[in-house]
């Protein structure tokens, strides 16, 4: 057993980016397959730990970086359903060794002009997971076995999430309202214009995976509105975590969390959208099971700030500390992970005389 000489320095446990294209592609300019998409618009058999490379050197790269977990996912290029994102741990010695979840969300690629032709695919598949009840309770003496079908019977039973990609404000709302109507459970992710629907998104309880921190404003945006959209979204109760939406880029995602700090995310906050928040578990992540980071003290974060002002430090060190334990207790008695999202909150807000808003 080899001892390690930590005093002065804080523990982290292995990171989490709940959102990466990490061992289905390399990096640009690298050699590599690229298999993250399949043919066809509608793939929700496909299970993207199955494509996942486990000799990619750029998995290494991200263990430095102190990330020892992450969800990683098809982007069909577009298409409406790519497949389900899996969650890995970032070593091990085949695809099945590295799983931790293979079927943590199914992907959507989401625009509100595709509404109608998923809304005809989610009920073909409710009709179908009806049958194959029967069929597995003997009340059916024939039932054709489709791939696709039963690929979406974990989905509209409530057992997975949806992960519906959007980032509009219009999409983010139609994606909602159609997630309600079916009675799914689900996540929006991208959410690059939340900041607009801070109210929306905790009313609708929606569970947000947020990506974009650095990204470049609008033109009619102030200049740190993605830097303050994580700290707008604590303040506003929507649970979050933060992730990178990359490949090469995960290592760096620490600075983007290091960023919402300096403009008003908490501290505590900015660990949890990284590790228990990213994570499907209520308690200990799955990183946790086997690697920590021992890091130096970190500089101390600024006040909140409103999109539009300035900050008032120059902290760039990234998220921490953490003393004594790298969990702390939840701020909120109802605080839960993103991936904790629960099938028929539609049904459940009418009967507390929720007003549904449109």
């Amino acid at each position: 057993v080899e001892r390690i000489d930590a005093s002065g320095k804080y523990v982290y446990p292995g990171l989490i980016d709940a959102g990466t294209g990490l061992g289905l592609q390399e990096a640009g300019g690298m050699d590599g397959a690229v298999d993250n998409f399949e043919l066809g618009p509608y793939n929700p058999h496909i299970e993207a730990y199955i494509g996942i490379d486990h000799t990619s050197e750029i998995l290494g790269v991200q263990r430095v970086g102190g990330f020892t977990t992450v969800v990683t996912g098809l982007n069909g290029r577009g298409e409406p359903i790519p497949g389900f994102d899996s969650m890995i741990d970032l070593w091990g010695w085949t695809p099945q060794a590295m799983v931790v979840e293979k079927r943590i969300g199914l992907r959507i690629n989401w625009n509100e002009d595709r509404a109608e032709d998923l809304k005809t695919y989610f009920l073909e598949a409710n009709a179908y997971a009806a049958r194959d009840g029967m069929f597995e309770a003997g009340n059916l003496s024939e039932f054709e076995w489709d791939v696709r079908m039963d690929g979406l019977i974990p989905v509209v039973r409530g057992e997975v999430p949806v992960i519906f990609e959007a980032r509009s404000e219009d999409d983010i709302k139609s994606a909602v309202e159609f997630a309600e109507e079916m009675e799914l459970s689900y996540l929006i992710r991208g959410g690059r214009e939340a900041w607009k629907i801070t109210e929306f998104l905790a009313e609708h309880d929606v569970k947000l995976l947020f990506s974009g921190v650095h990204g470049t404003p609008g033109r009619d945006e102030p200049y740190d509105v993605h830097y303050a959209t994580p700290a707008l979204l604590h303040e506003a109760g929507v649970d979050f975590a933060i992730y990178s939406g990359g490949v090469a880029n995960v290592f760096s995602l620490t600075y983007e969390v290091g960023m919402a700090v300096a403009f008003g995310l908490p501290m505590d906050k900015a660990l949890r959208s990284v590790t228990l928040d990213a994570s499907p578990t209520s308690s200990s992540p799955p990183g946790t099971r086997w690697s920590t980071r021992a890091r130096w003290k970190p500089c101390s974060s600024g006040a909140r700030k409103s999109p539009g002002t300035t900050s008032s430090t120059g902290c760039s060190s990234g998220i921490g500390p953490v003393e004594v334990s790298p969990f702390s207790e939840p701020e909120r008695p109802d605080h839960q992970p993103v991936w904790k999202a629960e099938a028929g909150r539609s049904a459940r807000r009418k009967a507390a005389g929720h007003v549904r808003i449109t």
